[in-house]
């Protein structure tokens, strides 16, 4: 049941992705107006798609007659209601995230997990099924009003308008976005798919617990992405030039790069004392975790790639790239099964085809924003060159200290502590990731005081500066 409301979130066609798309471009080149119609025509979208999905469901509902059907047939009805309640209330959440109300957005994401805590799980103790599904209802009702009236408050009344030659726009525009995404999830989770069909059960739960600390380090690059996602739009929308979004595409990205970098090599180092001292059941995922982490590099970092190539209109593109993603990711699964390589075959299979969907994007990035054959491979091989360091120090230190990506000991935390100053030493080390290093370091500078109204001759450190 819980299934309905995550499923029908497609039923929104993709009109919320062009709300998202669209609303900072227009924002940035100024036109209010067209920025207040697509809201409205976003919302009054969405209205007529939850009309309809109650009316199918309800309908549905009344001459589905499988068995023992009728012992889940209230609560079924209550999460379809649930379901086209989600859909206006997207509109509204994804509203402040397109106009960059983050704290707003933030305040709604609190409130949905606070009311879920409290209804759905306090109602399900109280009342079974029934009560869950009731907890669900009521906080999507609850969710929806508030988002409503906050909307309103801090960016003006939206009003539903139904301009069906308008939405047909927007689905056009929108719906290949939401494909990728779907594509995405389904192409990240292949690996356990194959593993449940043909390892069995145990072997996906010594692999689940890899996935689970992948998902913890995703949670920065996915942060950061939401956040610029908008603003890329907008500035497309100022300058109009795709070059002049190298800047805003490529530091974060280095900075995603560099820190993931770091942080997966720590995490390598520090995995045998999770799986020996603290989950020795998950033991023999050790390896696969390992590769996991290691590899997910490639997938967490091109994030911001994909928010160009949808910013520039791109997105059927992308769409194409999944899929062929998702193609080599079940070959290559199915072929590491079938030769014996077990999990540690799908962690690196995993790996594989996240490196392949990320060179496809960062090409296109790199092709649309002008660059020549040769510059675009230089810029994607500079892109990497903190895996390599990775891969390049780990290895290094299996040669000083073999088995200590293996085995537990007193001294892996000085190994890992030992890992993260030589990495960072190496990186001020380089002229190529020294410089990096310091444009990073100056994004975090106190904006220079103006020489003008300070009244003071400007120096040559101030203009280096």
């Amino acid at each position: 049941m819980t299934l309905l409301v995550s499923y029908g979130a497609l039923l929104s066609l993709g009109t919320v992705e062009s709300l998202l798309k669209q609303l900072p471009f227009y924002k940035g080149k100024g036109d209010l107006g067209s920025v207040r119609r697509l809201e409205n025509v976003v919302l009054g979208a969405n209205v007529a798609m939850a009309a309809a999905t109650v009316a199918i469901g309800l309908v549905l509902s009344m001459f589905i007659r499988w068995t023992d059907v009728d012992s889940i047939i209230k609560p079924a009805r209550m999460m379809v209601a649930t379901a086209g309640l989600s859909l206006v209330s997207a509109s509204f959440y994804y509203r402040f995230v397109a106009r960059q109300d983050f704290k707003s957005a933030g305040i709604l994401d609190a409130a949905r997990a606070l009311l879920t805590m409290l209804l759905v799980v306090g109602f399900a103790h109280l009342w079974g099924l029934n009560g869950a599904a009731a907890g669900f209802c009521l906080t999507e009702i609850a969710i929806c009003t508030s988002s409503a009236i906050l909307s309103s408050a801090s960016h003006g009344r939206a009003r539903i308008v139904i301009d069906f030659r308008s939405i047909a726009v927007l689905i056009g525009v929108g719906l290949p976005i939401t494909i990728f995404w779907w594509v995405f999830m389904v192409q990240s989770s292949i690996d356990r798919l194959v593993s449940v069909s043909l390892l069995g059960k145990t072997p996906t739960g010594y692999y689940g617990l890899g996935i689970s600390i992948v998902s913890v380090a995703a949670l920065l690059p996915q942060s950061i992405s939401r956040v610029l996602y908008p603003r890329i739009n907008e500035k497309l929308g100022e300058t109009g030039c795709e070059k002049d979004l190298f800047r805003m595409i490529i530091i974060p990205t280095r900075i995603i790069g560099l820190v993931l970098a770091a942080t997966a090599g720590v995490a390598v180092v520090v995995m045998p004392i999770v799986y020996h001292r603290l989950l020795p059941k998950y033991l023999p995922g050790l390896a696969s975790g390992q590769i996991l982490v290691l590899l997910c590099i490639f997938r967490l970092s091109m994030t911001n790639g994909v928010n160009f190539l949808i910013a520039t209109n791109k997105q059927v593109r992308l769409c194409f790239f999944v899929v062929v993603s998702l193609c080599v990711g079940t070959v290559a699964a199915y072929a590491a099964v079938r030769l014996g390589l077990g999990i540690n075959g799908l962690a690196a299979s995993t790996g594989v085809s996240g490196l392949l969907l990320a060179l496809l994007v960062w090409r296109s990035v790199f092709c649309g924003m002008g660059f020549t054959f040769r510059k675009q491979m230089e810029e994607i091989v500079k892109l990497y060159v903190p895996f390599s360091l990775v891969l390049l120090v780990l290895g290094t230190g299996m040669l000083v200290a073999p088995g200590f990506l293996i085995q537990a000991s007193a001294l892996t935390i000085p190994y890992a502590l030992g890992f993260a100053l030589i990495f960072t030493c190496i990186l001020f080390v380089l002229p190529m990731t020294k410089r990096w290093m310091m444009e990073i370091v100056s994004l975090f500078r106190p904006p220079a005081v103006s020489t003008a109204s300070a009244g003071v001759v400007p120096s040559e450190f101030h203009l280096g500066a």
